[in-house]
């Protein structure tokens, strides 16, 4: 009986050393994965180097039918490319949709959510094109790269950029088209625009700049009107991306017959163009014309006005 306690007592401590020991070691292990994979992060930045890379950020206009994001990169000696991936997520959100893998040799494959290519496209070696920009499209991109290493095995590798949307100028109030002032009164031609970022307005007056002009913002004040204010008033938003916006105002006088005298103006035509723009008259181009025909006719009449021919 005390010889198999002795048995017993001796198998059960041998038991326990080998629970203790296989704990012991998997905490080793565990430590020394650990470690591995802390020295494995600290060696990844030197693992691939990077010849191209987009602007980060990268600024693109709302409206813009392709955006190229490139990268172009040189493995370490040693170094296999398995896979690389192009993931995107919102600025300040920690989860990361993947739209696109390929293996070192394959073509890019798109994922379920992104497989209409009616956004991206993924091209060799590693091109993602933004299609169709949009407002939503505000992202940050991400390239990631999985190697294999001869040394050190498996490897990853990330580079990011900051997409930013830009919305051109578009003008929310546009300019009375063709008031009429009367002489002596205060009369406001009022513009404004939307855009990212917020447009800046700009006032000219048959080409004269609007430091001429009694402006604030998007209001141009006409104080007590004269003859010299008739003319043609354009109105510009630009906030540098995209075109700019514009409009054009015709102020002309109301006459009475106490306050101006009608008069026939002469015009000498000495060159002519033609558009088919010109055939709108809502056109941008027929505006311009329109408005340098009558500038040309109140520019020196109003410096003259004895003046009845004018030459365009």
């Amino acid at each position: 009986m005390f010889l198999e306690f002795l048995v017993k007592r001796k198998t059960y401590f041998n038991l326990s050393l080998f629970k203790e020991m296989d704990s012991f070691l998997v905490s080793v292990s565990r430590w020394m994965l650990a470690t591995l994979l802390v020295f494995g992060a600290m060696q990844q930045s030197e693992s691939i180097s990077f010849q191209l890379q987009p602007d980060n950020p990268t600024r693109v206009v709302l409206g813009d039918k392709r955006v190229s994001l490139k990268w172009e990169f040189t493995p370490d000696s040693g170094e296999t490319i398995n896979l690389v991936f192009f993931k995107r997520q919102k600025p300040g959100d920690v989860v990361l949709s993947q739209i696109a893998s390929r293996s070192d040799s394959g073509s890019f494959d798109m994922e379920q959510d992104f497989n209409d290519r009616s956004n991206y496209e993924a091209k060799l070696n590693s091109e993602l094109v933004i299609l169709d920009v949009n407002k939503h499209q505000d992202y940050i991109y991400t390239l990631s790269i999985i190697s294999k290493h001869s040394g050190s095995g498996v490897r990853t590798k990330d580079d990011q950029v900051r997409v930013e949307v830009k919305v051109p100028p578009e003008l929310t109030v546009v300019p009375e088209r063709k008031p009429q002032v009367v002489v002596g009164q205060n009369f406001t031609l009022r513009c404004n625009a939307s855009g990212d970022p917020r447009p800046n307005i700009t006032w000219t007056k048959d080409g004269i700049p609007e430091n001429q002009f009694n402006v604030s913002g998007g209001l141009l004040h006409l104080v007590r009107v004269e003859r010299k204010d008739l003319g043609s008033y354009r109105c510009t938003a630009s906030n540098g991306y995209g075109s700019n916006a514009t409009s054009v105002s015709i102020v002309s006088m109301q006459c009475n017959n106490d306050v101006c005298e009608v008069k026939k103006v002469g015009l000498t035509i000495v060159s002519e163009e033609w558009k088919q723009a010109y055939s709108n008259k809502a056109s941008v181009e027929f505006k311009t014309m329109e408005s340098s025909v009558l500038a040309a006719i109140w520019g020196p009449y109003t410096n003259n006005l004895e003046k009845n021919n004018c030459t365009l």
